[in-house]
């Protein structure tokens, strides 16, 4: 990852804000680099301590070059200078380490218009050994890159390496490594590498210059991150680090923010990932700076995208705490998120406000290119230091592939460390002994030394390599008698030795080695050939039967959701969105417009208002105005934007038409979905006979004149019956893609009616096709989280669609009505597992849409309110313990919803149960993916679909429900799977379910 920043915050690296300590600290295991730097021994960094060495002997190649006088004035001393290297594609440093120790390795430039190219930036690319680390860009001539990586390496050296991709001269200013405490930023997978991305103190003001050494023992680089809606909390006490690995500074830790809006309770930190297909860790820091009564608590949870990382708990006063991600995280089904989102928030039982005081982010990087053998590092390395071999020996010489040492060919393992095979240095101007260093390629096959001027006798060594079988010395100077050993290999056959043009060598000399060679050659390359040739018919014969069954496959496979493009992101925090192929960027005053000044209100939620309008080509719009009160900002709100915008093309996810960022007016502007949702027509009554006026099929029932009862959330109270309003008319509350019962409009004045049993099939269906969607997109997989009834929306040809998908991050604020504002899930929806595990995932969406399943087939609510005994109190049932229930007992019949009154396939619902029930185990292991129960509710509804001479009320056999031990609710609670939740709700009579 890359930081990017401008002169005024460079003060940092030069320590501006920085005092010495009295005493210098160890520095013990620092290598700072100053790359270009010409004087030796090296200096002292006089606002820093940091001394600093020049790079000449740790690389063979480049040119010093100064930055310009223009901008030197502007940078410390380990900027003045710099090293290019024009000459060359690959260009490496060599740079000595401890083995197995996790070290901080830093690289840093400074373009300062050094070539007087200033219109021309180069662009380059950074490897650590074999691997791509990062692209080096400039966004102008006195800007600085820095590049910051964690990494544990295998060997005893690392190779940083600048790459020329033909768009300039790569140069680097400075390499700094810190090493680490084994135990500090820890990983799932021990060879991951974890490449900064974000790292701030976010306690200190706008002015701060920031901290390194010698206030940070490891040299990190702490920034300030002013927001305006944060206070700053302060003490002037020293924050203890004994206990923590991660050793922050004092300063750092001894400042802290918290929301400035006594009112809010979050504190909201987005950011765009560099790449969205990679996986991040976050190392979140905390110290409590106030001295609290014995009756105060600040109990902090933390989420990221909604999922809850850690238990809740309660910083150490003067202590640093670290909260970090245990295990990697993204989007899930093989991409990852658009944005991400953490937010850091106190608990129900904490009457404070949250605190931060800093954070760090992390993209894993994977070094896995295969590097050489330490032991024959060394050796070649030793090889190439003896003779000044210049040719391309940079970096490793195994790896990669395409940078291969010149003369030198390495095994080929995948896995494990890479052993040199054969090297030839011949016609190379040696000089001099043959090198001792060559006994230690143990593995080594082939040694070409020939047509040099290297002196001495023969050592014996060489006839102890114990692969060797290739030895040329011709046209040499070398002396003596050749090792008897070595003689005799070669005559027992076990050696080809080429020896002749050492005129000073005594005994027999053989020149005619190189026919046996060249007729080695011909003898193995006629069976090669064959070989090479049935590999080929084979191949394409594999590739024929590949094609052939995946071909079948695909005929087989769900239907995939079309994909959508995407932009690519820096790492760097969120801006709107800009590109207008994403969408329609509306002004305040158009959306003013769009909304008639807003005078058709279709209802209001938690996160703000949401009415009716018409864009100027006459398109039907439903417009959400994100309220002030909502603890989300403008950052937050594009992100979002962001995400809705890239999943917004599915015919069964609810269109995005556009947006509006204006800082009093942040907007969403959805097409207007006008039949409903699906809460509403489970709502539905029938009526004794359709209206005169309709041409509908008889199937097709109306809501009676008979009230519609309606729970709200602000009362406790019925609400009136709708007037009498034509089917022609679009409800006006169809458009809230919001939670309904927020709504301030009635759901009384929409005029529903009940769907047949084929339609509740196609419009699970839909949902299934648009949930799968959401998880499986390869862009930003999405969890829903709140999969209900009133989240899933009906157009005129009954097509349902995932409504509420992205909302519930960007608008989720406090709610009696909601489980948590984190979790997002409604009560009688949410997974039971989230009860332990504190987190959502996709398994979640398919219990909640199991639930939903039900609903349809029943006609029954999530959660009901019956009396269970004669004279008994009324208690919470859960759906699925009614199901279970009446189906236990052989009352199939009675499951299915009285509205439909027996017209439906029975085999169709008994499967349509199955399908449910194998939705909603207590465990998510024992749950199936959505496409899994796509396919199910396919066969459901060719069962509906086919001709049944049958009556449709038969019941012929029973329903197997899947078997898990998890599939019992325990009997004293008699409720179902929100147990906790739902004995809270039982404590409040039931009268306050979401919709």
């Amino acid at each position: 990852m890359s930081w990017v920043f401008k002169p005024p915050l460079w003060a940092l690296l030069g320590g501006i804000a920085l005092m010495l300590l009295a005493h210098a600290q160890d520095q013990s295991g620092f290598v700072s680099i100053d790359c270009g730097l010409e004087q030796s021994p090296g200096y002292t960094e006089r606002t820093t301590g940091i001394y600093y060495i020049s790079d000449s002997s740790l690389t063979d190649t480049g040119d010093s070059k100064p930055i310009s006088l223009d901008y030197r004035d502007q940078y410390t001393r380990p900027f003045w200078f710099l090293r290019s290297f024009p000459q060359g594609t690959r260009n490496c440093y060599s740079i000595r380490l401890t083995g197995g120790d996790k070290y901080l390795i830093r690289a840093s430039f400074v373009y300062g218009n050094y070539d007087s190219q200033k219109g021309n930036l180069p662009e380059f690319e950074l490897h650590l050994g074999a691997t791509l680390w990062d692209s080096v860009a400039f966004s102008n001539a006195s800007s600085i890159t820095i590049k910051e990586l964690l990494h544990t390496p295998a060997q005893n050296h690392i190779h940083i390496c600048l790459v020329n991709i033909g768009t300039g001269v790569p140069f680097i200013s400075a390499i700094e490594l810190r090493p680490l405490p084994t135990a500090s930023y820890p990983t799932q997978m021990p060879k991951q590498s974890l490449a900064l991305l974000l790292r701030y103190d976010v306690g200190q003001t706008a002015n701060t210059a920031g901290y390194r050494y010698p206030n940070d023992i490891y040299d990190r680089l702490w920034y300030s991150y002013p927001r305006d809606d944060w206070a700053q909390l302060s003490t002037l006490s020293i924050i203890n680090n004994d206990q923590n690995t991660y050793q922050l500074p004092s300063d750092v830790m001894r400042t802290a923010a918290t929301p400035k809006d006594i009112s809010s309770q979050f504190l909201n930190i987005s950011w765009v990932p560099a790449d969205r297909y990679a996986e991040y860790y976050t190392y979140i820091h905390f110290a409590e700076v106030a001295k609290l009564q014995a009756s105060q608590i600040r109990e902090i949870s933390i989420t990221i995208n909604g999922e809850l990382t850690s238990d809740p708990f309660v910083p150490r006063y003067l202590y640093t705490n670290t909260i970090n991600s245990t295990l990697a995280f993204r989007g899930g089904g093989g991409g990852g998120a658009q944005s991400y989102n953490f937010s850091i928030f106190t608990t129900e039982d904490s009457f404070l406000l949250p605190i931060l005081n800093a954070f760090e982010v992390y993209m894993v990087k994977e070094f896995l290119e295969s590097e050489t053998n330490q032991k024959d590092f060394d050796a070649i390395a030793n090889i190439k230091s003896t003779y000044i071999i210049i040719k391309n020996w940079q970096g490793d010489p195994c790896a990669p592939k395409n940078y291969l040492w010149e003369g030198v060919t390495c095994s080929a393992h995948e896995n494990e460390s890479r052993n040199i095979k054969s090297l030839d240095l011949s016609s190379s101007g040696l000089t001099g002994l043959i090198a001792p260093s060559i006994s230690n390629l143990t593995m080594i096959q082939t040694l070409d030394l020939s047509n040099n001027n290297l002196t001495g006798p023969i050592p014996d060594f060489l006839s102890q390599l114990p692969n060797l079988n290739v030895l040329n010395l011709e046209n040499n100077k070398l002396t003596g008698s050749v090792p008897v050993r070595l003689s005799d290999r070669s005559k027992n056959g076990l050696l080809l030795l080429s020896l002749c043009g050492n005129p000073n060598l005594s005994g027999q000399v053989s020149c005619n080695k190189k026919k046996k060679k060249h007729n080695l050659g011909v003898s193995v390359g006629v069976p090669v050939g064959i070989s090479i040739g049935i590999l080929l018919v084979v191949a394409a014969a594999a590739i024929w039967w590949h094609c052939f069954k995946t071909k079948g496959e695909k005929a087989n496979k769900m239907p995939e959701a079309p994909e959508v493009g995407h932009t690519d992101t820096k790492p760097t925090l969120l801006k709107p969105p800009s590109d207008p192929r994403r969408g329609q960027h509306f002004t305040k005053v158009e959306i003013t417009n769009i909304t008639s000044n807003y005078t058709s209100l279709l209802g209001e939620g938690a996160f703000g208002k949401v009415y009716r309008g018409t864009l100027e080509n006459k398109v039907e719009v439903a417009v959400k105005i994100l309220s002030p009160r909502s603890s989300q900002g403008l950052e937050e709100f594009n992100n979002e934007v962001a995400l809705l915008m890239s999943v917004a093309d599915h015919k069964n996810v609810v269109s995005l038409i556009g947006y509006c960022d204006d800082v009093d007016c942040m907007a969403l502007v959805y097409a207007f979905v006008a039949y409903g949702n699906l809460k509403q027509h489970l709502s539905a009554v029938l009526s004794p006979s359709p209206p005169a006026s309709s041409t509908q099929s008889p199937d097709h029932r109306y809501i009676s004149s008979a009230p519609l009862l309606v729970r709200s959330h602000r009362s406790d109270s019925e609400l009136s019956p709708s007037p009498s309003a034509s089917l022609a008319q679009p409800p006006h509350t169809g458009a809230t893609l919001f939670h309904t019962a927020h709504s301030h409009g009635p759901e009384s004045d929409i005029i529903i009616r009940v769907l047949t049993w084929k339609e509740r099939l196609g419009i699970a269906l839909d949902a299934a096709r648009g949930l799968n969607y959401l998880h499986s997109h390869r862009n930003m997989p999405i969890v829903h989280r709140d999969i209900k009834p009133a989240n899933i929306l009906l157009d005129k040809r009954l097509q349902a669609k995932i409504g509420d998908f992205g909302i519930s991050r960007a608008f989720a604020t406090e709610s009696i009505t909601h489980v948590s504002t984190l979790s997002k899930g409604t009560l009688g929806y949410l997974d039971p597992e989230y009860h332990n595990t504190k987190r959502l995932n996709k398994k979640s969406d398919v219990y909640s849409f199991g639930i939903v399943l039900l609903e349809l087939i029943t006609g029954r609510r999530a959660i009901n309110t019956e009396v269970v005994q004669p004279g008994g109190p009324e208690v919470c049932i859960h759906i699925i313990e009614w199901v279970r229930n009446e189906v236990n007992n052989q009352r199939i019949e009675s499951v299915v919803d009285p509205k439909l009154q027996g017209k439906c396939k029975m085999d169709s619902v008994r499967k349509a149960i199955q399908t449910a029930m194998a939705c909603v185990p207590l465990t998510g292991a024992e749950r199936p993916d959505i496409d899994v129960v796509y396919k199910d509710l396919e066969q459901c509804l060719k069962m509906e679909s086919a001709p049944d001479p049958e009556p449709r009320t038969t019941v012929s056999d029973d329903i197997t429900f899947p078997t898990s031990r998890n599939d019992r609710f325990p009997k004293d609670t008699g409720i179902g799977p929100d147990i906790e939740l739902l004995e809270s709700a039982r404590r409040r009579k039931c009268l306050k379910f979401p919709s």
